[in-house]
């Protein structure tokens, strides 16, 4: 639980909740580091430094949280296509009404989610990928209609429905615990790059099994806004290889 009501606090939990806290949130600091290093393999608390090395990021992470948490909303829009036409915000990531039927048949986030609570509405977190292309069209200046002028186009693709909850601040908190373990994942594949450089094979070994298990068990990060499935699977397998290549 720990991770979790740290989020809610970051992300603007009840003052009830605040108080449980320590003044300071850095006193959390060592506790945090001890949850990142049992949730990814225990066998870590016997590298050396592991702990020095983890700590910087940690507390970065956390002070990171603490500067965005104002700035994830707290309000929500309603996705559906009755709303298609009504909302500029959906209108511009749908191209048509019957896009935002497909893409929440197609999210295996709500579909757990409904399976596992029973509810008939959620609120989640609505992810896709901006683009921006270089393209001639036409403005106005004064009242001269100019022709070819460079402009950029922005449009989104691959929209996904992602992290559902019950509420909005707990779909709050879902988004802060992607963003802390997106972050940490950075960290933790730091960590395995300096060990990789040993030229002590059992070492190697045990950090190839450590990066293959973190990959197959993790939860959802951040990177699921953008659509990382394809991507988790490529390094799943690079794990594999590398596993089979070191024994």
């Amino acid at each position: 639980m720990l991770l979790r009501d740290l989020m809610a606090l970051l992300t603007g939990a009840n003052a009830a909740l605040r108080e449980r806290f320590p003044e300071h949130v850095e006193e959390l600091i060592p506790e945090l580091i001890d949850l990142v290093i049992d949730e990814t393999d225990p066998r870590l608390k016997a590298v050396p430094g592991v702990r020095a090395k983890l700590e910087p990021s940690v507390r970065g992470t956390v002070e990171y949280l603490l500067a965005i948490g104002e700035r994830i909303p707290r309000s929500a829009l309603e996705l559906s296509p009755g709303e298609w036409a009504t909302s500029p915000e959906i209108n511009a990531i749908f191209a048509a009404p019957e896009d935002i039927s497909r893409v929440l048949g197609q999210s295996e986030d709500l579909r757990r989610y409904f399976q596992s609570h029973g509810d008939s509405a959620a609120y989640a977190w609505l992810g896709a990928e901006r683009q921006e292309r270089r393209v001639l069209g036409v403005e106005m200046s004064g009242e001269v209609l100019r022709q070819e002028v460079a402009q950029i186009n922005v449009s989104f693709a691959t929209p996904r429905v992602v992290f559902p909850a019950a509420t909005v601040q707990d779909a709050r908190i879902e988004l802060g615990m992607a963003i802390f373990r997106g972050l940490l994942g950075v960290v933790m594949q730091r960590i395995e790059t300096a060990q990789a450089r040993t030229k002590n094979l059992g070492e190697q070994k045990a950090m190839l099994q450590i990066r293959l298990r973190r990959l197959k068990g993790r939860s959802a990060d951040i990177d699921a806004l953008a659509g990382a499935d394809v991507t988790k699977a490529l390094e799943i397998k690079a794990a594999e290889r590398a596993l089979k290549q070191a024994i």
